[in-house]
């Protein structure tokens, strides 16, 4: 669980410092609860289930990997 936490840390360092606007990250849901209840701040949230889709809007601070504002867009499961 450890090493997951810290890629999930990874992960989120690289998401904050990119330039790109949109990412998609397609992986295990033990990942994915790592990143979400970790570096992503929502503690309380819901295990993933099979196929589903969470869309977050986020913004760092400028010049830091430091969350600013995270906001859950949809929830939908894929059929």
């Amino acid at each position: 669980e450890d090493k997951v936490r810290q890629r999930a840390t990874k992960l989120f360092d690289l998401l904050a410092e990119s330039k790109h606007e949109t990412f998609a990250v397609v992986t295990h849901k033990g990942f994915l609860r790592a990143l979400e209840r970790g570096p992503l701040g929502q503690v309380d949230a819901a295990e993933f289930e099979n196929c589903e889709v969470r869309v977050y809007r986020v913004s760092f601070a400028a010049g830091d990997n430091i969350l600013e504002s995270i906001e859950r867009v949809q929830k939908e499961k894929s059929r």
